[in-house]
């Protein structure tokens, strides 16, 4: 698919049925299609940091903090 909305609905599907792995791939999918999309970044870091990759997490809660710099949650993952 290529379709964003699409993107977003299978890795959302995939992550509420516990198969992080799966639902990380579709985000990243996502995420080289809409790089400045903050919620898919927050997703991604959320499942990253979930997963124990804390680095990648911050990666990602910190890039979705720089597109969109109000989002409390992004923000307070980065410690801001």
């Amino acid at each position: 698919p290529n379709n964003p909305q699409i993107l977003y609905q299978i890795a959302d599907i995939c992550e509420l049925q516990g198969r992080s792995q799966d639902a990380m791939k579709w985000f990243n999918v996502l995420a080289a299609r809409v790089p400045s999309d903050p919620t898919n970044l927050t997703r991604l870091g959320q499942i990253y940091a979930e997963r124990k990759d804390e680095s990648q997490g911050l990666h990602y809660q910190l890039e979705s903090f720089r597109q969109y710099p109000i989002d409390i949650t992004a923000a307070s993952f980065a410690g801001l």
